[in-house]
């Protein structure tokens, strides 16, 4: 039986954590690696235009963001220096009927909690700071230290490898543990 392969995505934002959750929906084995000690609350607001909404509905997040979101009823600019109406143009369900996916505003913390509840809690390691990023032929390499205690007094680094899947069957292949040296075989990006 082939093993699934598997990917390193560097940083837990909304990028990393979105692509994620989209490799593990085709059946990769995903590991986030994020150099912040914690996930919280960074940023504000979000406008997701209606291409973003159809990634978070094809992630399955978008019915539980709905509830959390907001669809503009229109957009409105304003002038800078006497404010008076430049224009106002009709948004709420237009974008909806005219793109296949409504353009929604959501607090950034709100959508970054319903892609990190989409994974697996052992799959997203906090405090690992990539260091380097190189290739080596078709392998990527990137290096990684994590601090297990106060920085910098007990660290790891780790190499993780992109490598063909159809890695020889001997290779080894292991996750990083902590205070060692690794090697990890991921799928190579295609």
């Amino acid at each position: 039986m082939a093993r699934k392969a598997r990917i390193a995505v560097i940083g837990a934002g909304i990028g990393g954590l979105a692509a994620a959750c989209a490799l593990r929906g085709r059946g990769f084995e995903v590991h986030v690696y994020e150099r912040a000690g914690e996930l919280g609350e960074v940023g504000a607001g979000l406008q997701l235009g209606p291409n973003a909404v159809k990634v978070l509905r094809a992630l399955g997040i978008e019915e539980r963001l709905r509830p959390l979101a907001c669809e503009p009823t229109n957009i409105v600019s304003v002038a800078w220096d006497d404010a008076h109406l430049r224009f106002r143009e009709p948004l709420k369900a237009t974008a909806a009927a005219q793109f296949g996916a409504p353009y929604l505003t959501a607090h950034r913390a709100d959508l970054h909690a319903l892609l990190q509840a989409k994974l697996p809690a052992d799959s997203i390691h906090l405090d690992a700071r990539c260091t380097a990023v190189s290739a080596l032929g078709n392998v990527a390499v990137a290096s990684l230290v994590a601090w297990m205690a106060s920085p910098p007094t007990t660290t790891m680094t780790s190499t993780l490898s992109c490598t063909s899947s159809r890695a020889s069957p001997g290779s080894r292949s292991s996750l990083p543990s902590a205070n060692r040296r690794s090697t990890t075989r991921l799928a190579p990006s295609t």
